[in-house]
């Protein structure tokens, strides 16, 4: 007789039911995104340490002569849904708010010409949002200003409107930010047609920092 197959999932606070999830990643199970830094000796893995489940992910800068402006990052590709107005649920957590850089949500919509790209970052030593303008520069958020203590966990969801190329808002904690206006940047690209998500980290001096993900949600608006 078959056996019927159940697997539990955690909410997270306010389910959205009015939107539909296209990737869920708590890394409870394999590990399957691109990975890449400055040096050799950058770690990325799954670690014991969580906001809920059995794991979370762990990003750290090389070890070997660290120096100011190194990074990690993943990387993964999922489909782009019709309504092309998609959000980014993440839960993160930083080592040092002196330390580190920045973290940084970049998700971009290939179409094979342009690059159709929405990041966010948040920069523990300016404790504030930023984003990338329509010229590829970071700037702060308007209202964006929030200071995040480190070795905490914060959860963060921004939107975008990829029909438009446009920000929607941001809500990271407490904080909610209506980003209706801000333009995306949108370089050239030969890339065929997709949705990645990027997850970087940088630090700002020459010493190792880290990050922890988890509970990555993609959802369509």
């Amino acid at each position: 007789m078959a056996r019927e197959y159940v697997q539990k999932v955690v909410s997270l606070g306010e389910v959205p039911y009015s939107e539909k999830v296209i990737y869920y990643d708590d890394f409870s199970r394999n590990f399957r995104w691109s990975t890449g830094g400055v040096g050799t000796d950058y770690r990325i893995y799954v670690f014991g340490e969580q906001f809920v489940g059995p794991c979370s992910l762990r990003m750290l800068t090389r070890s070997t002569s660290p120096a100011a402006g190194d990074y990690v990052y993943i990387a993964k590709n999922i489909p782009l849904r019709p309504s092309r107005v998609v959000s980014v649920d993440i839960t993160f957590d930083f080592s040092s708010e002196t330390n580190v850089d920045s973290v940084r949500f970049r998700l971009s919509r290939f179409d094979g010409s342009t690059e159709h790209r929405a990041q966010i970052e948040y920069h523990p030593p300016e404790a504030a949002w930023y984003y990338v303008d329509e010229n590829g520069t970071a700037q702060p958020i308007p209202g964006g200003a929030q200071s995040l203590h480190h070795q905490s966990w914060h959860r963060c969801k921004f939107t975008v409107d990829f029909v438009n190329d446009e920000f929607v808002s941001l809500v990271s904690d407490s904080l909610e930010v209506d980003m209706n206006g801000l333009k995306l940047y949108t370089p050239s690209s030969t890339t065929k047609e997709a949705l990645t998500l990027y997850v970087y980290l940088y630090n700002e001096t020459a010493t190792k920092v880290w990050s922890l993900i988890d509970n990555i949600q993609i959802l369509e608006e």
